[in-house]
């Protein structure tokens, strides 16, 4: 069987190749960057302002351990900047240029991290504004206990939202009983401070009534000591009771087994196998990674044809250039996974490596990813992580993430078969590690 021929994202239509890019029928131009097509709509390549030293093309070699051999096509690619049009795919795409950075100072300076935009003093909860919403559902709780549930908290207003100083800004809940009295909830504070235009998901942290009954729990954002942020909430219908349960926990069986990063990776690459070998009753064809960057894990899986899709234009150069000369037959493409180059139904596998608490709309994305698989096709979410972040023992690498504009969240095992549901996926296979789900989906009614 042939490998699949990209698509346009815009119209769904065959793209060919014209003079060193790919162009749709309707006239859409998608560049081609050191052998690597770039499918994403709007984005835009330019050349440095300041071309690249030579000696700072040798520091990228030896940092990425490349041959001299690969030069010239490494000095082309980054000596380009690629702009996309959504900030959080330009955070994403520029994640492999900022490890490659921090690997030297030389490069960091020659590559200007941080630098491109002049810093501007933003002030802080000055008339703040924000939005928050949920993608969960929580009906019943256990009285007298402590549960959570993710939020998104999304900064409208022009200034930065933070948690610190004299009037915080901070979430919180009350509860309403049935007779119409509220009872006013703990605090949740934000992991660090949210510049405009910036979401984040934030778990917020709920005491549940004493006394069994039916409830309305309300959760809103508010300025301390100054107002409550009426415009936006979200709202439950609860019923607490003696439940043994504080949530309807899907019936996964746990291992009790704890893996370090690249053992979990392993650990998920042994069950792909496993998987493509007894869920499917016809050999597997096409197998697509999404956000596998320049390292992409489906290199260690056997398949006919193997897809790298992620964001990160230089990533996924550096990835191609590596594996030049090898056995490796994995194609790579710089694409959106909300807007996928391939044909409706053409993946038998879909599988994403700790990459799909990535994405700001989970659900979207699933709904989206549904309609590239076949109809025994699956898509497997490999280590992903499990349960909510507390501020008291937040990692620092998270937090750093966050800083950077990177959209980390992690979910409750509850929270993601809700999002399976929404999606119409069914689980057809499941692992749960420490710390760590493995999962294989396959669309519902097809």
């Amino acid at each position: 069987m042939a490998s699949i021929k990209l698509v346009c994202p815009a119209h769904g239509g065959p793209l060919h190749e014209d003079n060193g890019q790919l162009k749709s029928d309707r006239g859409d131009i998608y560049p081609v960057v050191g052998g690597v097509a770039v499918v994403v709509q709007g984005v835009k390549v330019q050349p440095r302002t300041e071309p690249l030293a030579p000696s700072v093309i040798d520091q990228l070699l030896d940092a990425l351990c490349l041959h001299q051999s690969r030069r010239a096509v490494l000095e082309r690619a980054f000596n380009q900047k690629f702009s996309f049009v959504e900030d959080w795919i330009q955070t994403e795409a520029d994640q492999f240029l900022g490890r490659v950075a921090a690997s030297h100072e030389g490069l960091h300076r020659a590559l200007k991290m941080g630098q491109e935009k002049a810093e501007v003093p933003i002030p802080i909860n000055v008339a703040p504004s924000a939005r928050i919403s949920s993608i969960f559902n929580i009906s019943r709780l256990v009285r007298g206990t402590c549960c959570s549930v993710n939020v998104r908290v999304h900064n409208d207003g022009a200034s930065t939202l933070s948690s610190n100083g004299a009037n915080p800004f901070l979430l919180s809940y009350r509860w309403i009983d049935a007779r119409g009295v509220e009872y006013e909830g703990k605090r949740t504070e934000l992991f660090d401070d949210l510049l405009p235009g910036r979401s984040v998901t934030l778990p917020v942290f709920i005491d549940t009534p004493a006394k069994t009954g039916s409830y309305k729990l309300r959760i809103r954002a508010l300025q301390e000591d100054v107002s409550w942020f009426e415009q936006t909430s979200v709202i439950f219908k609860v019923k607490i009771g003696w439940w043994r349960a504080t949530v309807h926990d899907p019936k996964w069986k746990r291992t009790g087994r704890q893996f370090d990063y690249m053992e979990d990776h392993y650990e998920a690459v042994r069950l792909l196998a496993e998987w493509r070998d007894t869920l499917f009753d016809r050999p597997v064809e096409h197998v697509l990674e999404l956000g596998g960057n320049a390292n992409p894990m489906i290199d260690h899986l056997d398949a006919p044809h193997k897809y790298n899709v992620d964001v990160d234009p230089y990533g996924m150069i550096v990835g191609k250039l590596i594996r030049e000369g090898t056995d490796s037959d994995v194609e790579f493409i710089v694409a959106d996974g909300m807007a996928l180059p391939l044909p409706r139904r053409s993946i038998d596998m879909l599988v994403l490596f700790a990459t799909f608490h990535h994405f700001p709309d989970p659900i979207g994305l699933l709904s989206h990813l549904r309609d590239f698989v076949t109809d025994d096709g699956l898509i497997c979410l490999m280590c992903e992580p499990i349960g909510h972040v507390h501020l008291e023992t937040l990692n620092p690498e998270y937090l750093k993430e966050l800083g950077k504009g990177v959209n980390e969240q992690s979910f409750e095992l509850w929270e993601y078969q809700q999002m399976f549901d929404a999606a119409k996926l069914d689980v057809v296979a499941v692992q749960v590690d420490v710390g760590s789900i493995k999962v294989a989906l396959r669309p519902r009614n097809r």
